[in-house]
């Protein structure tokens, strides 16, 4: 992008109009975009955000700044119906390409021209106009410059927060990006795909501590799993237990038979149930233990084809790693086939690690291959949810 105010905003429109146009002006667009800065550390991220920001601002002044109406319902190929002109009116407002005169269906050129939109705002290119593309084209200027400099504070409070705990090293999950970073100093040593917890079990933001890395792990459901899903299905015959190969053991130790017991005699015997480790458990290969209160920690999953979705909130609350190896060799130290070899053993053990600060932060914004992407408010908390550590 140029530089200077006007400058900033020509080159936000200039870019956003280019990369709607079929041809030469798409791969002059693309090239742009590979030329833009990405960064190499957080300074540098934070240098970019500013930039970013003033360009939004000063956008919110011109008549394309505005917010613009998006349809109500997802649509795809084939869906008909009023809302085809909204979303018809919506992509040329934000400078794509102009729908056919008067179109009420989803033919093929405009599932192309979503493709397109949805590739410019960094989501999963598959055609589907939905929550996640409406709120990339519906939010107006301001609204994006808010977001942007919620998303700076965030990051200078954590940066600050991590030099007050003298730590080096840490992680911080975005709800809202399905994603994690590590960071080692001012750089980001990986970042991974990840899944939290779906708006009826929302991810708590908030600080906690890795403190180990538990392979092969078995899992107990937490509290709200027993209470939403466990107990009711006990009066329901129990085929849920039975699919998760869920086990009920006693204060001893011993599995006991949970046929024809109740939530409440359950409870009062003080049993617990467990799900045995295995490539078939809900924490797949590894668990990366925490501090928290809430029962919060990072795991593998049996679910892994859910990272291939754009939405990615679909857990029970806790945060599932796409890139569980890396980030456990990178934590522990280890290799890749160190963390194998210790999987492979099918045994399940604790391995301590150094004590590794985990932020977890709600920002409806990303900086990704030197740009900013903007994601959907997923739990309703509004630009100006609290931040984690900013105000401490």
């Amino acid at each position: 992008m140029r530089h200077g105010k006007a400058g900033m905003v020509a080159g936000v429109c200039a870019i956003l109009l280019a990369w709607a146009q079929p041809g030469t002006a798409q791969e002059t667009a693309r090239e742009a975009m590979r030329e833009a800065v990405t960064p190499t550390g957080i300074t540098v991220m934070l240098e970019r955000l500013a930039q970013e920001q003033q360009g939004w601002q000063e956008a919110a002044d011109t008549p394309a700044g505005a917010k613009v109406a998006v349809p109500a319902k997802p649509l795809r190929l084939g869906s008909k119906g009023p809302e085809v002109a909204v979303l018809c009116q919506a992509l040329q407002a934000r400078g794509f390409a102009p729908c056919a005169p008067g179109q009420l269906v989803v033919d093929a050129a405009l599932a192309g021209r979503i493709a397109t939109a949805q590739r410019f705002y960094g989501l999963a290119a598959d055609g589907l106009a939905d929550s996640q593309l409406y709120n990339a084209l519906s939010l107006s200027a301001a609204e994006r410059a808010a977001r942007i400099a919620a998303l700076a504070r965030e990051w200078e409070g954590i940066r600050a927060r991590a030099r007050e705990l003298g730590a080096d090293k840490y992680l911080v999950v975005n709800i809202p990006s399905f994603e994690v970073k590590a960071v080692a100093g001012d750089g980001v040593a990986l970042t991974s795909k990840a899944i939290v917890g779906r708006p009826a079990r929302p991810t708590p933001a908030g600080q906690m501590n890795v403190r180990a890395l538990k392979f092969n792990p078995d899992w107990t459901p937490p509290a709200t799993v027993l209470k939403q899903d466990i107990y009711p299905n006990l009066a329901k015959g129990g085929n849920w237990i039975r699919d998760h190969g869920l086990v009920l053991i006693n204060a001893q130790g011993q599995q006991v038979d949970w046929e024809g017991m109740s939530a409440d005699e359950i409870r009062q015997a003080g049993h617990r149930f467990v799900q045995p480790a295995g490539a078939a458990g809900a924490l797949g290969m590894l668990k990366f233990e925490t501090d928290s209160t809430e029962h919060i920690y990072l795991h593998d999953t049996n679910e892994r084809p859910l990272f291939a979705r754009a939405m990615r909130a679909q857990s029970s609350g806790c945060i599932r790693v796409e890139r569980w190896r890396e980030l456990a060799a990178w934590i522990s130290g280890d290799t890749l086939a160190g963390v194998d070899r210790k999987v492979a053993t099918r045994k399940t053990f604790f391995e301590p690690t150094p004590k590794l600060p985990v932020f977890v932060i709600y920002q409806m914004a990303e900086l990704r291959e030197g740009r900013v992407v903007f994601y959907p408010d997923i739990y309703q908390r509004g630009v100006d949810a609290k931040a984690l550590v900013a105000s401490r």
